[in-house]
């Protein structure tokens, strides 16, 4: 990470899911030098986050207009963020077990019953499970 590194969170909307635009979007990243991660969204959409020098972001974004050839994009909203340590913000905590909590024979909490019920609840940018590659 250098001083001129941007970061931009960008969030892609039309047929892009089911498409290869993940695995081309980290493909057309790496190729670029770019740093990040791409992952489906429950939505339908595909949302990224790159790190790198502002031309080559800005590169990246414009592959993100068109994607791979099977893909419709219809829209490309783009945040940039302030610059952090992207290893850091990539982090998985493990869940920390709260004393006093009970669980049942199975090991859940009793909010993974209330978690698993809620499950169409979610927000729509919530990430789909085993759908977030990093780059």
């Amino acid at each position: 990470m250098s001083v001129a590194d941007v970061r931009l969170q960008i969030r892609v909307r039309g047929r892009v899911q089911g498409v290869f635009y993940r695995a081309s979007a980290r493909k057309s990243a790496l190729g670029l030098g770019l740093r990040g991660w791409v992952r489906n969204c429950r939505d339908g959409s595909v949302e990224a986050l790159v790190v790198g020098p502002r031309d080559r972001a800005d590169e990246f974004v414009e592959w993100c207009h068109s994607g791979p050839p099977a893909s419709i994009v219809e829209a490309v909203e783009t945040v940039e963020m302030a610059v952090i340590d992207l290893e850091r913000s990539n982090e998985h905590t493990a869940r920390r077990k709260t004393p006093g909590r009970a669980e049942d024979p199975e090991g859940k909490s009793p909010d993974d019953n209330t978690r698993e019920s809620q499950h169409e609840t979610r927000d729509a940018d919530e990430p789909l499970k085993g759908f977030h590659v990093r780059f």
